[in-house]
């Protein structure tokens, strides 16, 4: 090309101010199409069905959902339901699943997605390195890296792959002019959309290697816009929902922090590690312009070691505190990639990238296989049970099984991507809950959140006690199957406000009170009720409710006194003893009619209110209860809720993605759990009339009130951030535009300045 806009594109070209030989090029760009293939030569080979390793069979699933259904908002596959690519950068999966659609299957859409993210890779490197053997080398180590042999994580690896681009881009938006400027906002947002756990180590990266003055203030301006735009689509539901999701904090877990870091001694002795030693080791054959990059490397290490480091204080700060230690090893071949392309001796580089290429590909070899027998002969069985109003769940949870939803047509309460789910919390709460019934402690707790997560499969491959309600139906290789009676539509009496204490019955919960919902007969106060919440709750019990009032202090709540006492032994209670010191709880005073007394006190009374009543338990009697594990005591207090026996039925049932619908059948107005996970888009109707939704948060589930007798409930998912896609697909296109489009110009042309360092 003749002019400075074209010189850019000329990724091969060996002399910046010419465009270079045509063969050349076009051999060099033939090594790097026939390198990346090969390098994943075995997702070409994988079977259709493949058993990848841990999160492979979760990532694998997006490409398939994709590829049947588009991209949703919402979908019922997984968990409760799932806000889908909300919290996870979807360009790796639009990719497969668009090359899917044309090949016909998801694992040949991730191999060439895999392929085409190495190539621009490979190809950002050459213009930044100059160096083919190192280029290559790259997307090798990556390709043999445990990211892809053990984690099975291929949008991470896919903008690892892509990082040399994310640097392209960076130096060009530094250095750049204006159109230099948008190609580079594009590179950037390449990896930005691909995962964004990639971010903060290459800024890192490139403020380490290539930030040596103050950037124009215009260039950054310019292509933060740009980018802005490029990535709106998934940033700004990203940044504005965030506070839905459910991303780790790491500190608050040491369990958590501890696993995901590593010692330095594990680093230095992995096998991968090894490999690269060659390489670093180059550095020191130019010390002086290599000694950012060998400190890049020792800062990395020491950042892996995390929960081990001396610097452990740092993941308090807000972005560390997301960010899983290990991961900042995930940019060190392309730190060492970088550091030996800055080495004099160009020949020694050549030949140790080459002996390494050699040396990862002998001797860190992997294949795919595919899923065994007895998981396909649990797909047909499931796909093979009528209706999708019911869920079936794998224990142990762990990613295949989120695989199977492709394989069966059926909703699963199995999933792999937690920090989505917006039911997180309450679904851990009922892992951890089932993980005792798995060592013989069933407390009659995880039936109050499997049935109404409608979960009517409940499938181990452990041979130990499951959920009471749950039968034994048949086994299936190492599956054995159980099944209980459930519904899609779960009516509930009891609301309990306040406190939070998992207890063997059914009911809804909501840390503090607005309003509630039509058709609860009893509500449960955890703790003392605020001025604001005791008006509702008068309301309440004026028209008929029941209220149970459980204080753990003194003070008058709702009219009636309470005084702290030390607590005197009373008969048919447990002992009133704490480790052996005295038990002090609230007792009542005043216009109550007791039901139990303590001297001149009222532990257990109550007080009519309109029509309803109003009862009040003291002597911290509840967490008595659960102190002495007291079924007996429990049921006293449980036993004062007031309990209408609801009958609803439904006939009609239809699900989404981002729709359900059912006619319901109710004996009296009832509050009933949907089993879908509440989330703020979701809009319900009863009779095309709206109705307000609430959240329980015991389950995570939504909650909404139906009247009595037949009526039709519908609900829609509708995603505001919708239109956002086509603003976005919008902005690439104009930056496409405007990056290809010749302009001319009159004058002599001035060659491009070098990005970087003399000319090679």
């Amino acid at each position: 090309m003749g002019s400075q806009r074209g010189r850019w594109l000329l990724l091969f070209s060996n002399d910046k101010r010419v465009k270079g030989d045509l063969s050349r090029n076009v051999a060099i760009a033939g090594i790097f199409i026939i390198w990346s293939f090969i390098i994943f030569l075995p997702f070409y080979r994988a079977p259709e069905i493949p058993a990848l390793p841990v999160d492979g069979n979760g990532h694998l699933f997006k490409v398939y959902k994709l590829m049947q259904d588009g991209w949703k908002p919402w979908i019922n596959d997984w968990y409760t339901g799932y806000p889908f690519l909300k919290y996870y950068p979807p360009l790796s999966y639009l990719v497969a699943a668009f090359f899917g659609k044309i090949l016909g299957t998801p694992i040949r859409g991730l191999a060439i997605t895999l392929t085409l993210f190495s190539l621009i890779g490979v190809v950002s490197l050459y213009k930044l390195t100059k160096n083919v053997p190192l280029s290559l080398l790259y997307p090798t180590l990556l390709a043999h890296s445990p990211i892809v042999t053990i984690e099975g994580a291929y949008p991470r690896l896919c903008a690892l792959l892509a990082a040399p681009a994310f640097i392209l881009g960076a130096k060009l938006i530094l250095e750049g002019n204006a159109k230099e400027v948008t190609l580079g906002s594009m590179l950037v947002s390449i990896v930005l959309l691909t995962h964004h756990s990639a971010l903060l180590p290459l800024v890192v990266l490139v403020g380490v290697l290539y930030l040596r003055k103050m950037p124009s203030a215009h260039n950054i301006v310019r292509a933060i816009g740009i980018i802005l735009v490029l990535t709106a689509f998934f940033y700004v539901p990203f940044i504005l929902d965030y506070r839905y999701s459910n991303f780790f904090t790491i500190t608050k877990y040491p369990y958590l922090f501890e696993y995901t870091s590593k010692k330095l001694g594990e680093i230095i002795l992995s096998k991968y590690f090894f490999l690269m030693i060659p390489l670093l080791l180059t550095l020191f054959l130019s010390v002086r312009k290599t000694i950012r990059h060998l400190a890049l490397v020792v800062a990395l290490m020491l950042l892996a070691t995390g929960y081990y480091s001396p610097v452990r204080s740092f993941y308090n700060l807000p972005l560390l505190s997301k960010m899983l230690p290990y991961r900042w090893l995930d940019v060190l071949p392309l730190v060492l990639v970088l550091g030996s392309s800055e080495v004099k001796r160009k020949s020694i580089v050549k030949i140790t990238a080459v002996a390494l290429i050699i040396a990862i590909t002998l001797a860190l070899p992997y294949s795919i296989g595919g899923m065994p027998k007895d998981y396909l002969e649990l797909a047909k069985f499931l796909k093979d049970e009528k209706g999708r109003d019911w869920r079936f769940y794998v224990v142990p949870a762990v990613a295949p099984y989120s695989y199977l939803p492709a394989l069966t047509g059926k909703l699963s309460l199995n999933g792999w991507y937690h920090e989505g789910s917006p039911a997180d919390r309450e679904y851990f709460r009922m892992m951890h809950i089932l993980c005792k019934v798995n060592y013989g402690q069933d407390n009659h707790l995880a039936e109050h959140y499997l049935l109404p997560y409608a979960t009517r499969f409940l499938i181990t491959t452990l041979q130990s006690p499951v959920p009471e309600p749950y039968k034994y139906v048949g086994k299936i290789g190492k599956f054995r199957i159980y099944e209980a009676n459930t519904s899609f539509f779960t009516p509930v009496d009891l609301l309990i406000v306040g406190k939070f204490y998992d207890f063997p019955y059914r009911y809804i919960y909501m840390p503090s009170l607005t309003d509630v919902p039509h058709g609860v007969s009893t509500v449960m106060y955890l703790g003392e009720p605020k001025k604001s919440e005791e008006k509702t709750l008068l309301e309440f019990v004026k028209e008929g409710g029941t209220l149970i009032v459980i204080p753990e202090r003194a003070g008058e709540f709702l009219g009636t006194k309470s005084v702290l006492i030390a607590m005197p032994n009373v008969t048919g209670f447990a002992p009133f003893v704490y480790e052996g010191k005295t038990w002090y709880g609230p007792v009542f005073q005043g216009n109550l009619t007791p039901i139990i007394k303590v001297g001149n006190y009222t532990l257990i009374g109550f007080r009519d209110v309109g029509k309803g009543h109003i009862y009040f338990i003291g002597g911290n009697l509840l967490f008595h209860s659960l102190y002495w594990n007291s079924s007996k005591e429990l049921n006293r207090i449980f036993s004062l809720a007031k309990n209408k026996n609801v009958s609803l039925g439904y006939r009609d049932f239809m699900i989404s993605d981002t729709r359900f619908s059912a006619t319901i059948t109710s004996t009296s107005r009832a509050t009933i759990i949907v089993s879908i996970a509440y989330y703020p888009y979701w809009k319900v109707y009863i009779d095309g009339k709206e109705v307000k939704v609430w959240r329980d948060y015991r389950t995570g589930l939504m909650v909404v009130s139906i009247p009595g007798g037949i009526h039709k409930i519908e609900g829609v998912y509708r995603d505001p951030f919708i239109n956002l896609r086509y603003y976005s697909l919008l902005g690439w296109m104009l930056a496409g535009a405007y990056v290809l489009t010749k302009r001319k110009k009159t004058g002599k042309i001035k060659p491009m300045r070098p990005l970087s360092g003399p000319d090679r």
